[in-house]
Parts: structure tokens; C-alpha cells; sequence
């Protein structure tokens, strides 16, 4: 039961959750112009153009596929963007030639796998990362790019190929982690080789 009103009700006010009565909440007094130091108002830089990436990249053309992590694009500003795919690691290709390592197992099939998904339809390209000219780069002069064909994540796609390894060192993405163990679980690619798959970067510093 509700307790009764006090005397000078007009002061007190009731509680709709107990039912009692309560002294109501003094107002706050609102500061008036003449009353207050207002500060100086400052006016937001603006961004230089060019400064701030359009969402989705660029319009792209493939024309090179290297090998399963790297491809040159010709956009309409760059008519040779060379591409490090952000966020995967492929089996390297053969490097005899140049004094370097003999293929890993499954680099042909990487690259190939590759070829096909850039081929499926419009690329759009966004530069992550800009190119490097110094020499001791690990991206050897590539820009790092994220890579979308027709709304799809390219680094996603191979991994869901099991066409390339997770680059964990730079990838945290868990739909991309999710992606590789469902992969693996499932012996595509490089997983459903006889011998368990070295990772890229292991292979680079073997002697």
C-alpha cells in the first residue's frame, strides 16, 4: 500500500516503483551566456586530397601471376602495381636459377589456384602497405595490397583452397584463422599432402 502524501504535497513527488513519497530532484540550473567564459572555437584541419583511401580500393586489371602470394595489376594510375597479398604466405616457387632453393611441393598448384580466383571477375586492389626501395625489404619491392574479386577477400579464398598458409605473424584475422583450420580438417591443398606442409617462412631460412 502506498504510504501517504506528507503535508506539503506539492514538494514531494511518487515513487512509481515503491509507491512512497519522495523529494523530487532539484533542477539543474542552466548557465547563461552573460554567465559563462566560453573558449575560442578552432576549426578542424582538413585532410590534404588523396590523403584518405576510398573504401573498396581500386579498379584493377591482372597481369601477372608470380606465384600463390604475388601478382602485378595495371590500375589507372599504376600501370605495373606489383602485389605481396596481404595476410597469406605460398609455397615457394623454384629459385635454382637465380642460386636460391628448389620449389616447395604444392607452389604450382598455389599459383595456379591464384590465376583462376583472380579470373573470376572484377578486381578491385587496396594498397596496404607502399612498396619499399630499400633492399634489405622483406617484401623485395612489392607493395602489400589487399585483394577483392567481385566482393571476395582474394587472402580468404586461398586459404579456404588450402592454396597457402595463414601468415600469422601479420594475420590475426580469426575468420581467416577459422578459414585455414576448416582447410586443414578437411585435407585441401597443401594439407592433404603425404608429408605435413613446412610453413613458407620456415623454408626461406633453411639453408
Amino acid at each position: 500500500k502506498p504510504s501517504p502524501t506528507p503535508a506539503g504535497a506539492k514538494d514531494y513527488a511518487i515513487d512509481a516503483q515503491t509507491g512512497t513519497a519522495v523529494k523530487p530532484v532539484v533542477p539543474v540550473n542552466i548557465p547563461q551566456d552573460k554567465d559563462v567564459a566560453w573558449g575560442k572555437s578552432t576549426v578542424a584541419q582538413q585532410a590534404k586530397p588523396g590523403a584518405i583511401p576510398k573504401s573498396g580500393g581500386v579498379s584493377a586489371t591482372l597481369t601477372f601471376v608470380q606465384d600463390g602470394d604475388t601478382a602485378t595489376f595495371k590500375t589507372d594510375k599504376n600501370p605495373a602495381l606489383n602485389c605481396r597479398i596481404s595476410g597469406l604466405d605460398a609455397p615457394e616457387t623454384d629459385h635454382t636459377k637465380q642460386g636460391g632453393k628448389k620449389a616447395q611441393p604444392y607452389s604450382e598448384e598455389s599459383k595456379q589456384t591464384l590465376q583462376d580466383l583472380l579470373a573470376a571477375g572484377k578486381i578491385k586492389v587496396t594498397v596496404t602497405q607502399e612498396a619499399s626501395k630499400d633492399p634489405k625489404d622483406p617484401n623485395h619491392g612489392r607493395s602489400v595490397c589487399k585483394i577483392d574479386v567481385e566482393g571476395k577477400d582474394i587472402t580468404r579464398s586461398m586459404l579456404e583452397a588450402g592454396a597457402a598458409m595463414l601468415y600469422e605473424r601479420f594475420n590475426k584475422n580469426p575468420e581467416d584463422v577459422a578459414a585455414q583450420l576448416k582447410a586443414a580438417t578437411l585435407g585441401k591443398g597443401i594439407w592433404g599432402l603425404k608429408e605435413p606442409p613446412v610453413a613458407p617462412w620456415d623454408y626461406r631460412r633453411q639453408r
